[in-house]
């Protein structure tokens, strides 16, 4: 098919998983978002099945329609139609960051945390009660829909970018590379190929964490000064033990038995790292209402506690997006 039912008008976003241009429909006279990336094999992609499974939920990205095009060099493009958004949640996190650097005492209000919170949860529940695992959960990957709507007060958020969303079915193994860093949980940074959705929990608790602080609580680098080293700049997995620092600097040390809960699922290799330095290392935790001093009211007490359970070394013990409503 090619597009005669719609104008590619700019491209508003790209990723891993492929661009997204800002298009018109000319059937509907209305303006949609198109992802297109390159079409894979005779299949269909994990993303559109992903989306066909949540339709008519909310708090998740609807598709609209998906078609397949041909480039001017032969190449079969995959085209996923969907709801023109805003902005993103990351975006919108970066707009009040650079807002508090004009005026120390800003911050998003306490209001508006608390229901792009509640719908964060909520889209994030439907979607793994739908059976999937979006495995990139970050605020670049949460949409946001500004209201003409007068009685409406607040904007919609839809979770988008299912490209790495997977059904994780027990006794399987999958690919321990997958979320962006700063939101990436404990097991995944240890090399853990057995894993479930409280991946997700993590990730979510870095978020609203995000959304109270407005800068990421997570952001572990390898020092310029080790990147000299050309063995090992640029090369894939040379800032992860940093993040892994600097969750043990807020967490402090995992205690021993949920130590042996990750050593069950590590590669051996790791398993001796866990042994020599994390055992032998006794860092204590820092208190959450420390670190969002002057972040927060004391109605958001109990959001502070929501983050404090979802970030914890021991994934059983992250609560489910369910239990969270």
């Amino acid at each position: 098919m090619d597009f005669k039912k719609y104008e590619l008008i700019k491209e508003i976003g790209s990723g891993t998983f492929g661009r997204v241009w800002m298009a018109k429909d000319f059937d509907s006279n209305e303006f949609v978002a198109i992802k297109r990336r390159p079409k894979w094999q005779n299949i269909v992609s994990r993303e559109v099945e992903a989306m066909e499974a949540v339709k008519g939920e909310r708090g998740i990205v609807q598709i609209k329609g998906c078609f397949y095009s041909l480039t001017p060099g032969g190449i079969i493009m995959q085209n996923i139609v969907m709801p023109l958004m805003t902005k993103s949640l990351g975006v919108f996190i970066r707009e009040n960051r650079a807002l508090r650097k004009q005026n120390s005492s800003h911050r998003i209000s306490p209001e508006l945390v608390k229901n792009l919170s509640f719908q964060i949860v909520n889209g994030l529940a439907a979607l793994h009660s739908s059976g999937y695992t979006h495995r990139d959960f970050k605020p670049d990957n949460i949409l946001l829909m500004d209201t003409d709507d007068s009685e409406r007060k607040f904007p919609t958020i839809n979770i988008c970018d299912l490209g790495s969303s997977k059904k994780l079915l027990n006794n399987s193994i999958h690919m321990p590379y997958v979320v962006s860093r700063f939101y990436r949980a404990p097991e995944l940074l240890l090399g853990s190929c057995d894993y479930n959705e409280k991946i997700d929990i993590w990730a979510l608790g870095c978020i609203l964490a995000e959304l109270l602080a407005l800068d990421p609580i997570f952001v572990g680098r390898c020092p310029d000064k080790y990147r000299d080293n050309k063995v090992n700049y640029n090369k894939q997995g040379v800032d992860e033990p940093f993040q892994i620092l600097k969750i043990i600097e807020v967490l402090g040390s995992p205690n021993s038995n949920d130590i042996e809960l990750i050593k069950k699922t590590v590669p051996k290799s790791i398993i001796k790292v866990l042994d020599e330095c994390l055992l032998k290392s006794e860092v204590s935790s820092i208190s959450w209402l420390e670190i969002f001093e002057g972040f927060f009211t004391d109605g958001e007490r109990l959001l502070v506690e929501i983050i404090s359970n979802c970030i914890q070394w021991n994934p059983t013990k992250r609560p489910s997006a369910i239990e969270i409503l």
